[in-house]
């Protein structure tokens, strides 16, 4: 392969860390939210659940390479009927990423600033996966390379193959490309080679231990982690240093590995480290609060909840777990409130509704009962029917009374 081809492999592999990327969790939650046009819903096929999130990220992946701009459609509205979940926001990273490609691939590569404002809003969709999920696969990021190939291929009348693509001589491209097609073994050797050849080369060791986590290998994977931030340390600070290798992303990655081992106490003191490196770090005070939750220690629960709370006051799950708990601690009021901020953050989040149903009901507030019983009953998926019944009697008792009430 020539040198200028293998550059350009090189510069979409490098997209993802264009050079403007600064941004922080809120800005990128509002470039998803509700301050911009939403994008049309993409008709889901018959029997589908139109209010199921899943129903939603199956039709995106069934449609991203053929119809990526209506995939990254479906992945914004799976995002929005379960914000909690990565693999949405990973998928309209990558849908958005092939939108550009098929429409003018060497945008990707140009220094414009325009472009790279566009390629930083696009980017903070993968940031937003990593924070939910730092150990998730991401496997799409092999299909852009071999999307961007297969362009190259036909911009150059098939001088280019894609067979090419498996010849070039780099083992990090071939540890990548081995990683995205599920051959984590060959991944993970090929990224130790890469690793002897240049070790203080920043990303080598967190890719590696991503690798590892399919393997079930979880001390590798803690141990890459660990390396990977001493390389970071040792290293002037970079763009993508900053953003998916961040020492607290690394320490995160390193909690949720322990975490998977169900070894508390050192996933609890990863999640610890996070937030010396960052202390408004909020997915590592989430994972302190569900840690404690689960050790029924309900004070530190309460106050890594609070805490994730204000510092993400975006994240409709979030907010709506602390309200679940604050509900069960009989702290009604506050509970609803947390509710409140859920539905104002995300109205399509359909879990909120019902729980401030019930508490609305309870304080005799039964207009606004009769409201959030029935928005959710609208938006709830197939899958709560049992809570839908409930809510449709509860609804109905409701209305028998407003009139006595009012």
């Amino acid at each position: 392969m020539s040198m200028p081809v293998h550059r350009w492999l090189s510069a979409c592999r490098g997209v993802a860390f264009a050079a403007t990327v600064t941004f922080a969790g809120a800005p990128a939650l509002r470039c998803q939210g509700t301050q911009v046009t939403e994008p049309k819903r993409p008709k889901l096929d018959a029997g589908r659940d139109n209010n199921n999130a899943a129903a939603y990220y199956q039709w995106g992946m069934q449609h991203l390479t053929d119809r990526p701009d209506k995939a990254a459609d479906a992945f914004y509205w799976a995002a929005r009927l379960e914000p909690s979940g990565a693999e949405p926001w990973y998928g309209r990273w990558a849908a958005l990423l092939l939108t550009r490609q098929h429409r003018d691939m060497f945008a990707l590569v140009s220094e414009d600033s325009r472009n790279q404002k566009e390629h930083a809003k696009i980017d903070s969709l993968k940031y937003e996966a990593l924070m939910r999920e730092p150990l998730i696969y991401t496997k799409l990021d092999a299909v852009l390379t071999q999307d961007f190939f297969q362009a190259i291929s036909q911009a150059t009348d098939g001088e280019v193959t894609e067979v090419d693509l498996a010849m070039v001589p780099d083992p990090e491209l071939k540890g990548w490309l081995a990683y995205g097609s599920g051959r984590f073994a060959e991944s993970v050797k090929q990224y130790a080679i890469a690793i002897g050849r240049n070790p203080k080369e920043q990303g080598l060791h967190a890719d590696r231990a991503r690798a590892f986590i399919p393997l079930l290998q979880y001390d590798s994977a803690a141990a890459e982690f660990e390396a990977e931030r001493q390389v970071e340390q040792q290293s002037e600070e970079s763009t993508l240093v900053r953003v998916y290798n961040s020492k607290e992303m690394l320490q995160f990655s390193i909690g949720r590995v322990r975490e998977t081992q169900d070894k508390g106490a050192e996933a609890r003191d990863a999640y610890g480290r996070a937030l010396v490196e960052n202390l408004a770090f909020y997915p590592a005070h989430t994972a302190l609060a569900k840690m404690a939750l689960a050790s029924n220690d309900t004070a530190a629960a309460l106050k890594e909840f609070d805490l994730a709370a204000q510092l993400a006051p975006r994240r409709a799950d979030i907010l709506y777990l602390y309200g679940v708990l604050l509900m069960t601690r009989r702290s009604f009021d506050a509970a609803a409130e947390q509710f409140r901020l859920a539905i104002e953050a995300d109205p399509y989040y359909v879990k909120p509704y019902l729980p401030l149903a019930y508490i609305r009901e309870g304080q005799g507030k039964d207009s606004l009962a009769i409201a959030y019983y029935t928005q959710f009953i609208a938006l709830a998926p197939a899958a709560l029917s049992k809570q839908v019944e409930d809510a449709r009697q509860r609804l109905k008792d409701v209305k028998q009374l407003v009139p006595e009430s009012h």
